[in-house]
């Protein structure tokens, strides 16, 4: 008689041993794969196949829960009317096992998937105490800059940025002390990011110069994307895609799905051709807006905090944008309007819009009629802000531009509601030091506008910008005697022209910032429903990028925000 198994035996069996290796060579494969496709796949290529798998996940994902789900019903209904008739059923026993099992492990998966991400997305540890830090030189100022591309000084960031400008200028006020900069901040990251870093930063700064705002939104959503808005768009009642849908709202694993899309979608560009319309839908729901709005302020309020802790002088710079010379990228009207009357606004839209060159004056009577039956739509208030520029009207210009950027449906520049969060952080902290980079711009430009003058596209300072944003912040730390400022010490003055030659800031730079320019033009013309003007911009920065090249004096290229005045 053949011997009963041992209990390794009993669990290692042949076709137990086949899938272990089977599942260990798919995972090896995932793992390994992604990077050998990227060998051989070109890069936009493999966002595209991901992009795919990406879109059925979610769907195939919710289906196979419900599924499970009803299963497990049906099941139990059938096992409960067997017993009670005493009659046996192994299929449905076994059916019933089986769905709990699913349902056991999906249960396990979402656990796991939810810790991950409130691990991920959690408010960090910032180090507490000096003593967690390196040693502290006394003899070192330590100057830290978190934020995105404008804090990082892109495209001048082989020469300079506001960081460089500020630190130049406190070693001038220092001369006894060495200045430090660490640029800690990265193009095209948010505030969580950063927070994320300055946990893992290994030095004390004795000046934190955070420089944030600007990407809460375009590098979270695509361009592509968009959310239901409008009620009369929305499909007939359908229980089982409200089902899925509702499943995908509490689901981690959907939610990381979708930020799986998200993510490989934000670096793919628009195709070059009109995909938008005037009337458009948002890029977020109200709800995702108040989320980033509330993680703003938490993670902001937290740095802060942590800069009281251990000594550090925050600076709280709110981000200037070019709010006169970058139109809105979607305009929307209210949900509940219904499509005839968006039909009908586009129509009159249009028609104002191509008389606004003959009869400027009546065009902006016919805005602001427009604006008194829908002041929410972001294009009017641009086209009506222009038009009162050309009239001379700059203060109410400014607050058409202002408004026009708040109600962009996908936001590039620093909405007001962000901004005000520098306010409502530095009025609860002392210890912080509010600049604010818009009035800094406003109070140097003659029209009191933030344009070209300032910017090289939507938010990117020009050395100008650069130059006046230094300057709001060395008179801010002025004012406050901070880092032990002597006191009869005057505030240096930050002259364009002395940065670009203190920093190197030669043709080259030039070139490098023109080609930027056409580069950021050319992504984002076709995210609008008009890309007429953008284009523009594009071939002006090419052209400019040749003449000087050829030899030309930057200053001569036609763009106000290239070379020095």
């Amino acid at each position: 008689m053949r011997p009963p198994p041992t209990t390794s035996q009993a669990l290692l069996t042949p076709r137990r041993i086949r899938l272990i290796l089977a599942g260990t060579t798919l995972v090896l494969t995932l793992l390994v794969l992604p990077d050998w496709f990227k060998v051989f796949v070109p890069e936009h290529q493999l966002r595209k196949f991901l992009l795919s798998a990406l879109s059925v996940a979610e769907p195939a994902y919710t289906t196979a829960l419900a599924l499970v789900a009803a299963g497990l019903a049906t099941s139990i209904t059938l096992v409960t009317r067997a017993r009670r008739r005493r009659k046996p059923r192994p299929l449905a026993a076994r059916s019933l096992l089986l769905f709990c099992s699913c349902l056991l492990a999906f249960m396990m998966a979402e656990a796991v998937t939810g810790a991950w991400r409130a691990w991920v997305h959690r408010i960090p540890p910032l180090p507490a105490f000096s003593s967690q830090f390196e040693t502290h030189d006394p003899s070192t100022l330590e100057v830290a800059v978190i934020g995105g591309s404008s804090a990082y000084g892109l495209p001048f960031e082989k020469w300079l940025s506001t960081g460089h400008i500020v630190a130049w200028k406190l070693q001038e006020i220092f001369p006894g002390r060495k200045v430090r900069l660490d640029i800690l901040a990265e193009p095209g990251v948010h505030l969580e990011r950063m927070h994320q870093k300055l946990a893992a930063h290994p030095r004390k700064p004795d000046l934190l110069l955070v420089y944030s705002g600007h990407n809460e939104f375009t590098y979270r959503f695509r361009w592509s994307r968009s959310v239901p808005h409008y009620i009369d768009d929305a499909p007939p009642f359908d229980p089982r895609r409200a089902l899925r849908d509702w499943i995908g709202r509490i689901s981690p694993i959907c939610a990381t799905i979708r930020d799986a899309v998200e993510a490989n979608g934000l670096g793919e560009p628009p195709p070059p051709e009109v995909t938008r319309t005037l009337v458009d839908v948002p890029a977020f729901t109200p709800q995702e807006y108040q989320d980033r709005l509330n993680d703003f302020r938490r993670r902001l309020d937290a740095i802060v905090t942590h800069c009281e802790r251990i000594g550090t002088i925050p600076v709280l710079l709110i981000p200037p944008g070019n709010d006169a010379d970058f139109e809105p990228n979607r305009s929307l009207l209210p949900p509940g309007t219904p499509r005839a009357d968006r039909e009908a606004f586009a129509r009159a839209f249009q028609q104002i819009r191509q008389s606004e060159h003959d009869d400027p004056p009546a065009a902006i009577v016919a805005y602001r009629a427009l604006l008194s039956t829908y002041p929410d739509f972001a294009e009017t208030h641009y086209r009506l802000g222009s038009l009162l520029r050309n009239a001379g009207d700059l203060d109410q210009a400014a607050h058409h531009f202002r408004a026009a950027r708040n109600l962009d449906g996908l936001p590039m520049r620093c909405p007001s509601d962000f901004q005000q969060v520098h306010r409502e952080v530095a009025a609860r902290h002392s210890s912080a030091i509010l600049i604010d980079g818009e009035a800094a711009i406003a109070e140097s430009s003659p029209s009191g506008l933030l344009d070209d003058s300032f910017f090289l596209d939507a938010m990117h300072p020009n050395l100008q910008g650069h130059a006046r944003l230094a300057q709001a912040i060395l008179d801010g730390l002025k004012t406050r005697h901070a880092l032990g400022w002597p006191q009869d010490t005057p505030t240096p003055s930050v002259d364009p022209a002395q940065s670009a030659a203190h920093f190197g800031l030669g043709p080259q730079a030039w070139i490098t910032a023109c080609e930027w320019g056409a580069s950021f033009y050319r992504l984002t013309a076709y995210i609008r429903f008009d890309p007429t003007h953008r284009l523009l911009q594009l071939e002006r920065y090419r052209q400019a990028a040749k003449t000087i090249a050829a030899g030309s004096d930057p200053k001569d290229s036609g763009l106000p925000g290239i070379g020095v005045e």
